[in-house]
């Protein structure tokens, strides 16, 4: 700056030369003008007609001006800021305090006054430590292969030239969840090992929650309706209950997931952890919850779960938040009294109507869509892999194709499920379990199966609930029967207390016709032991078609062990998120976790489609240890 008697004039940069009163503004002592002045200074005289402002020309404003030299545009913009020019003596001086644009530099700062912050020059991490890294699988160069294998993916493959896809198999789970209905207990057994795993209350009231219905999402959770038939003691309102099959989460944040390891250790209401929420439903006691039935819909590109709460009495379904459990404000009507439930690959939800002699369907994504279809014979209903729906009590079938009922003259049952190849199973029918060939229609009778409820595990074995306290299980290919559960120490020896289910206890019929789902995982180290690891980021690149989505999670700990058990944590959905999605939230005080563990799940609500996953990564921060 050039101070000239009270006031500077700087804006022609005078080379920090005064000059004298009377004289060339911008002149210094010697009278010659440095080159920087440039024309507003030539001759002698600054041009003050075409720019009255310039610095020395003359004012006598009392306030200062707002002035900014550079692009009018970028004033205020960033870390631009305009200046004040003051009116000193009479005359202009410089542009003080103002901040012209600069080159950009990493300091989470706009620098250049664009809108944008440190672009062009942050590290691969999105921030301005160079010490970031990104870890990837792809099948771009420098990418680990996806290879998916049973150890760390479920029903995934690698599509041409290396991308990850569905494959349309089943996402196998090797659970059946059995109500203990006058316990008010419902138990998780192990379809490989045949043990019961846990056993949990589903209400405060054991002698009136009255578990019956149970549906099975695609990860191995189970939904359970309470009729909350007997009474008039305790509670005695119909409700529905999701417990965990796994990732069950530490609530007390005592290190230790307390939860039940069988029937001879059911924790008291409340404190069992696997237990996600119990939600009311109906208006009256009465309204007894006996249609349940778990559903992924696919609106606006992202998978949603929720369940679905058939109220006998009140003749309606209420549809509830699979995740909270809250109601989504979406009712259906079905006019006669819901017994059973059952979804199509069409998100169709069909209804036996017991009392009513009736089946009733509507559309779940517009429940104003209903029918009602008289004069049958219904108990349990289920919906066959070509969408047929069959229904226990009096044998028939409905083929949407056809649009036509067929009943199967002189034969009744009551549970009913389908399998992948080509037979439908009746509980409760004819001396044991018949077997239906579903193009044929012949029967054939199992005296060996005993059976009220009735499902088909994900090895393809026929499970048989006689309402008697054990299981039986049946080979499909030769119909040998052998009883389960049935070696406890207890009065008659069975392990179970009068178990009574028969809906969708395994989770084979929604995966029959509904939404296929898919999984794969990693496990990402941290840094080196000098330098402190800190997880920044995920990144990925994917092709989400309509209705496919693409959910990843994370969970993080300092050993494996720890990893395993820790509870994963949704991170982003794609649709409709982008990539990548910082991880401090998910991650919280484990962001500096030794080990990081990546899932993503890949679901499609229309068949034949699929999310094509190229690529998935982690981007961490290595900074050295001070000590």
């Amino acid at each position: 700056m050039c101070l000239a008697s009270a006031w500077l004039c700087s804006g022609c940069d005078c080379g920090g030369k005064s000059h004298p009163p009377g004289g060339d503004p911008c002149a210094g002592a010697d009278g010659e003008l440095p080159p920087e002045c440039g024309d507003p200074c030539a001759g002698g005289e600054c041009d003050c007609e075409d720019q009255p402002l310039a610095v020395g020309c003359p004012c006598d404003a009392v306030e200062p001006v707002p002035c900014f030299s550079g692009d009018a545009e970028a004033a205020d913009v960033g870390a631009c800021k305009a200046g004040l020019r003051r009116c000193m003596d009479g005359r202009w001086t410089s542009c003080a305090g103002e901040i012209l644009p600069a080159d950009e530099t990493c300091d989470d700062l706009d620098n250049d006054c664009d809108g944008e912050v440190d672009e062009g020059v942050l590290s691969e991490c999105g921030d301005c430590n160079d010490d970031c890294t990104t870890i990837e699988w792809g099948h771009a160069d420098g990418q680990t292969p996806f290879e998916p294998d049973e150890s760390n993916s479920t029903a995934v493959a690698i599509r041409d030239p290396g991308a990850l896809v569905l494959t349309g198999d089943q996402l196998a789970l090797r659970v059946i969840w059995i109500a203990n209905s006058p316990e008010g207990t419902v138990s998780l057994i192990d379809t490989d090992a045949r043990i019961e795993r846990g056993r949990y209350r589903t209400g405060p009231d054991a002698t009136t929650d009255d578990p019956s219905r149970t549906s099975v999402d695609y990860l191995g959770h189970a939904y359970i309706g309470n009729r909350a038939s007997y009474g008039p003691g305790g509670d005695g309102q119909p409700a529905v209950v999701k417990i965990l099959e796994h990732d069950c989460p530490d609530l007390d944040g005592d290190g230790i997931v307390e939860t039940s390891s069988g029937g001879g250790d059911v924790l008291e209401w409340g404190e069992d952890e696997c237990v996600a929420w119990r939600t009311e439903v109906g208006e009256n006691m009465l309204a007894a919850a006996r249609g349940i039935a778990a559903q992924v819909k696919v609106e606006g590109g992202a998978p949603r779960e929720v369940v679905w709460a058939g109220l006998t009495y009140e003749e309606r379904y209420v549809e509830l938040d699979g995740e909270t459990g809250e109601p989504t404000g979406l009712e259906a009507t079905c006019p006669c009294g819901i017994y059973g439930a059952a979804l199509d690959s069409q998100g169709n939800l069909w209804t036996s109507c017991m009392y009513d002699g009736m089946v009733c369907r509507f559309d779940t994504y517009d429940p104003e869509d209903w029918e009602v279809f008289p004069n049958l014979s219904p108990y349990g209903i289920t919906v066959a892999p070509d969408d047929r729906v069959w229904i226990g009590g009096g044998v028939a079938f409905y083929d949407p194709v056809e649009a036509t009922w067929t009943r199967l003259q002189n034969w009744y049952g009551s549970g009913i499920t389908a399998d992948l190849n080509g037979f439908v199973w009746v509980g409760g029918c004819g001396s044991g379990t018949c077997r239906i060939d579903t193009e044929t229609l012949e029967v054939v009778d199992l005296p060996d199966a005993t059976s009220r409820g009735i499902a088909v595990d994900f090895d393809g074995l026929i499970w048989g609930v006689p309402n008697w306290g054990y299981l039986t299980v049946t080979d499909p290919e030769t119909l040998e029967s052998e009883r389960v559960l049935a070696d406890c120490d207890t009065a008659d020896g069975n392990c179970l207390n009068r178990p009574y289910t028969y809906s969708d206890m395994t989770g084979t019929q929604l995966r029959n016709v509904g939404s296929p789902l898919g999984s794969w995982e990693t496990i990402v180290e941290g840094c080196s032991a000098d330098f402190d690891t800190r997880w920044v980021r995920l990144v990925w690149e994917a092709e989400t078609e309509t209705g496919t989505a693409l959910t990843l999670q994370v969970r993080a700990a300092d050993s494996l062990e720890d990893l395993a058990a820790a509870r994963w944590v949704d991170v982003a959905v794609a649709p409709p998120d982008s990539s990548p999605a910082p991880l401090a939230d998910a991650l919280g005080d484990d962001d500096d976790a030794a080990y990081l563990g990546i899932r993503a799940i890949l679901s499609t609500g229309v068949h034949g489609s699929t999310p094509v996953v190229h690529a998935i990564g982690a981007q961490r921060s290595c900074g050295l240890t001070f000590r």
